[in-house]
């Protein structure tokens, strides 16, 4: 028998797990190797995908940005965010793709690659900007364009630049969205970027045509149009004379507007933009109706309305309702006229509310959603039950309170009103009463005034010396009783004593009547008076 001698059970378990150790350094190459071919694999499909199968480019984007970010790979972290992040905002995801772009800004904070870290600004600045936040959005594009500038790169200024003006065009701040624009264009015109200029043309075009400058916006889509037309762009050159056309039409030169409409539908068969041939259509359409010529008009307006509904576009939908219903009407068909205004109705409510759609779908997935985490969730039924009939109760008592309390407001609400009703009616009452004194009042100056009339006239009769039939000026009438008899003792020749003595007044009393006789008959003293005395002849008798 050979005894075997018992190794330490501490050993053995070091033994074995050095073993385990020494297994998983010599599986780690392999696994490593493994991840970071997928890594690549996922990356090399992105790129591929990205402007053909967004959705599908975005499931692989996340799968490599969990790699990377498990492998602590910065590099190919920060270009899986760059990539989730945009293609999430194409998906309209603009909360999620804010987070990965801030995320992919924080791993890139002293990245010297100036132009990449730019990009990633701008994705944010695109995000915010369909979002709505044109504030944040603006922040973005300048944050780039300052990287730009300091890098040098003056087609990453123009490019920024043009953004910025993008941003101010979409909240209609014209004038703005101009002075970017132009920033951009002077930056293409330096570095002799044929196609960058005439890309800049055609916004400045597209921002005077809203600005009602019509003429220069003709200029600059005129200009446009010879760029893109040398280097066969034909979408682009028909967007330009289409624009140019469009402005003609608002000019309401129709020879011309027709001549450049009609240039660009020429182009149809190469343009790769079905809303673009879409709106040329229906602007012809506008053309014909404006020169009376329904015919011609309904035979554009159709065509539009057919590429219309083929291209299920609403924009183009609503607008060739619109212009049908003008066809119907001029041609005096106003039962069908008014069905189309109908039709426009719904295409452009549908328009509107197309983002309400998104919404709902959105809020229709978190349902399934919550559906799903129920049946999950089932085994806790009792215990949620229960909990349902305590918040029922609950529910039900905050209801009985609710109730009482809005019984008492209506109770205050009506007893306020009572109370308003009593102060209007004590209000009206007092109005009353004070509208009653007022004619009183009125009552008793009219008599005093009726009694001064009759004491002036009574003067009157005593101040004049021949007859009285004569029409006195509104100078002298609106002298007072006091102040007639004063210019009467004044023009039969008394000195100021003489005048307070015949009328028992102070002497000092008799110089204001003057000074106010003067002001009244618009004179410099007494002599003035007196002339005008002698003249109206009011000289009176001694004993007035």
């Amino acid at each position: 028998m050979i005894l075997r001698v018992k190794r330490p059970y501490l050993l053995i378990l070091i033994e074995n797990k050095m073993k385990l150790i020494f297994i998983g350094l010599l599986m780690l190459p392999i696994f490593v190797f493994g991840q970071n071919e997928q890594m690549l694999s996922y990356k090399n499909a992105v790129d591929t995908l990205f402007f053909t199968d967004k959705t599908k480019a975005l499931e692989l984007s996340d799968k490599g940005l969990k790699i990377a970010i498990s492998e602590q790979d910065t590099f190919h972290t920060t270009y899986f965010l760059d990539q989730s992040g945009e293609l999430n905002r194409f998906a309209g995801n603009y909360d999620l793709a804010i987070n990965q772009l801030d995320r992919c800004l924080t791993l890139k904070a002293g990245w010297k690659d100036l132009k990449d870290l730019s990009l990633t600004y701008n994705n944010l600045g695109k995000t915010y900007a369909q979002k709505g936040n044109y504030e944040a959005a603006i922040f973005n594009f300048i944050e780039a364009l300052n990287l730009m500038q300091i890098d040098s790169n003056l087609i990453g200024q123009a490019f920024y630049l043009n953004n910025i003006g993008a941003v101010y065009d979409l909240q209609h701040n014209y004038f703005k969205a101009l002075e970017y624009y132009q920033q951009s264009l002077r930056i293409k015109e330096e570095l002799q970027d044929s196609l960058g200029i005439a890309a800049s043309c055609t916004n400045i075009g597209i921002t005077y045509h809203n600005l009602e400058k019509f003429d220069l916006a003709v200029k600059f889509n005129q200009r446009a149009y010879s760029i893109f037309s040398k280097y066969d762009q034909p979408t682009r050159t028909a967007r330009s004379l289409a624009n140019t056309g469009n402005s003609y039409l608002s000019m309401e030169d129709f020879e011309k507007a027709s001549f450049y409409l009609k240039e660009a539908l020429s182009l149809e068969s190469q343009i790769e933009e079905e809303l673009l041939i879409i709106t040329l259509n229906n602007n012809l359409a506008s053309l014909y109706l404006s020169l009376d010529m329904p015919d011609s008009a309904d035979y554009y307006n159709k065509k539009s309305y057919a590429l219309s509904r083929k291209a299920n576009s609403l924009q183009g939908l609503a607008s060739a309702s619109k212009v049908q219903s003008q066809i119907y009407e001029m041609k005096g068909d106003l039962k069908s006229a008014l069905q189309e205004e109908r039709f426009f109705t719904q295409y452009n409510d549908s328009l509107i509310n197309e983002a309400n759609i998104y919404a709902v779908a959105e809020m229709e997935s978190k349902y399934e959603l919550a559906q799903k985490e129920k049946k999950i969730q089932q085994k806790n039924f009792e215990i949620q039950k229960q909990k349902l009939q305590q918040e029922k109760e609950a529910s039900l008592k905050k209801f009985y309170f609710s109730l009482s309390l809005l019984l008492i407001i209506v109770f205050i609400l009506i007893l306020v009103k009572y109370r308003q009703k009593k102060r209007v009616n004590d209000l009206l009452t007092i109005q009353n009463n004070i509208i009653q004194n007022k004619n009183e009042n009125l009552e008793r100056i009219k008599n005093q005034l009726k009694s001064e009339l009759e004491d002036k006239t009574e003067i009157l009769d005593k101040v004049f010396t021949s007859n009285k039939s004569q029409e006195l000026p509104p100078e002298i009438l609106s002298l007072s009783k006091r102040e007639m008899e004063v210019l009467a003792s004044l023009a039969s020749g008394k000195t100021d004593q003489e005048i307070a003595d015949s009328l028992f007044i102070s002497k000092s009393t008799t110089k204001t009547h003057l000074r106010r006789i003067y002001s009244k008959l618009l004179v410099n003293g007494r002599s003035e008076a007196v002339s005008i005395a002698h003249k109206y002849k009011l000289l009176g008798d001694q004993n007035v």
